[in-house]
């Protein structure tokens, strides 16, 4: 692990001038979306509800269908007929008549052109509908891998910045160390002092190392989420200049709550079950086209497909309308069904955007807590830092003993380290505040100009 950690800090350590060109948040979040499988995914289900969409506008597309048939007629049918109505002087004289032969032939070709069908319009419109509410589930999606590609690209800004404070730290402690350790040399200090002096120089130690384990393991999510090689993420610098204060609070003061791909998807869902009402009570509706039809038949007594002078003719053009009575169904259960389901969604969007109401107001609350308080440990580090200085001067000058100058040195430690703390904090709030209030696309356009 420590070799891993090595190899983070000297590819932290690079001048920038002898890196590649940074990788960028566009970067990351374009080669995420171009190589996620989830994402993949949901592309493929969003593309397969277009098709569905094509295929019900071919429902307006004419219909032509040839048919053919040879049979074998071994009973033929018989009507029984009442022949004596066919004579001069009308009779109550009934015969049965066998009508057809034993080997029959039928071929035909059908034509038909809706011309007033609001079954298939419905349909088409519950098809367009589902197309939108399956590209918004794909944006549900897409949004969720932005989001965690911004939270892991800040998290190394914030971390970087923690290794650099770090190193920093480690510098002085060593420093206050080194002084510490020549006055023990002198005689002028006692072991505990000289220990205690060590220690705090492990702990800076330490938290430097513990930052660039968190770089390390942050880049290695961040390979995850974006398909980026490891080597560029190791070797290559970062291009945090988005990530500054007034672009995340520029997109944090106003909401968006449309722009959010969740309630747009739970919106489409609601259309999509009231569509379905309306196809539902469409089904009872008469039905109107063009209907033609051209074929001819033929009879014979032997098998004989060619026979001569056996084809008879027929066609006809016309208007066909259906108008179904009882389709064999229940319509109000399933009208019922479906008003419930609508109901259902119409509370989960509900839900859902007084909850994003919620994460936002939190946020906000954080943040402000978060800034106050960076203010005062700013201020908290400076005096402390100002202490430190007067103290090490006074130490050299054998005017205060070294536990004094040590405890200054863990108060420093403990306050730089609350510092950290607090500056991810009030980043972390100002994404998730972002998010929350729909402006996450925004904020990324705005990036990538």
């Amino acid at each position: 692990m420590k070799k891993f950690i090595i190899i983070a800090f000297i590819s932290l350590s690079i001048p920038a001038w002898a890196r590649e060109k940074p990788i960028t948040l566009k970067q990351c979040i374009q080669s995420a979306i171009e190589h996620k499988a989830s994402l993949k995914s949901a592309r493929s289900v969003a593309m397969l509800a277009e098709f569905e969409t094509n295929e019900a506008m071919g429902k307006y597309l004419p219909q032509l269908t040839l048919n053919y048939e040879y049979k074998y007629n071994p009973v033929i049918a018989t009507q029984v007929i009442p022949t004596g109505q066919l004579l001069p002087n009308p009779t109550e004289e009934y015969r049965a008549i066998k009508f057809g032969m034993t080997w029959q032939q039928n071929a035909g070709l059908t034509f038909y052109q809706p011309m007033l069908d609001f079954t298939i319009q419905s349909k088409l419109n519950e098809s367009r509908i589902n197309e939108q509410a399956k590209r918004a589930g794909y944006e549900v999606s897409e949004e969720d891998l932005k989001f965690d590609v911004l939270s892991s690209f800040a998290n190394i800004y914030l971390y970087q910045q923690q290794v650099e404070e770090a190193v920093v730290d480690s510098a002085r402690t060593f420093s206050s160390l080194s002084t510490i350790r020549v006055k023990f040399d002198e005689g002028k200090v006692l072991k505990p002092d000289l220990n205690k002096a060590i220690l705090n120089h492990n702990n800076a130690k330490s938290a430097c190392l513990k930052a660039m384990s968190e770089v390390l393991k942050e880049k290695l999510f961040l390979g995850y989420l974006s398909g980026i090689p490891l080597t560029d993420l190791f070797g290559g610098s970062f291009d945090f200049s988005p990530l500054s204060s007034s672009s995340l609070e520029r997109y944090t003061s106003q909401r968006a709550i449309d722009s959010i791909a969740g309630i747009r998807e739970l919106t489409f869902k609601e259309e999509l079950l009231n569509q379905q009402i309306r196809s539902e009570r469409n089904k009872y509706v008469p039905q109107i086209g063009f209907e033609g039809f051209l074929g001819a038949n033929q009879y014979a007594q032997t098998f004989d497909p060619f026979l001569a002078n056996s084809w008879y003719g027929n066609s006809y053009l016309g208007i066909s309308v259906k108008m179904p009575l009882m389709p064999g169904e229940s319509k109000s259960s399933k009208v019922k069904q479906l008003k419930e389901q609508t109901k259902i969604t119409r509370s989960d969007k509900e839900e859902l955007i007084s909850r994003m109401k919620k994460d936002y107001l939190v946020a906000g609350a954080e943040i402000a807590q978060a800034k106050e308080e960076i203010a005062t440990a700013l201020a908290n580090v400076e005096l402390m830092s100002e202490n430190l200085t007067i103290y090490r001067e006074r130490f050299d000058a054998g005017r205060i003993e070294a536990g004094d100058l040590n405890l200054q040195e863990l108060d420093l430690q403990k306050e730089s380290a609350n510092l950290s703390k607090l500056k991810a904090t009030l980043m972390t709030k100002q994404i998730e505040q972002l998010n929350a209030a729909g402006n996450l696309d925004h904020f990324l356009q705005e990036c990538e100009k």
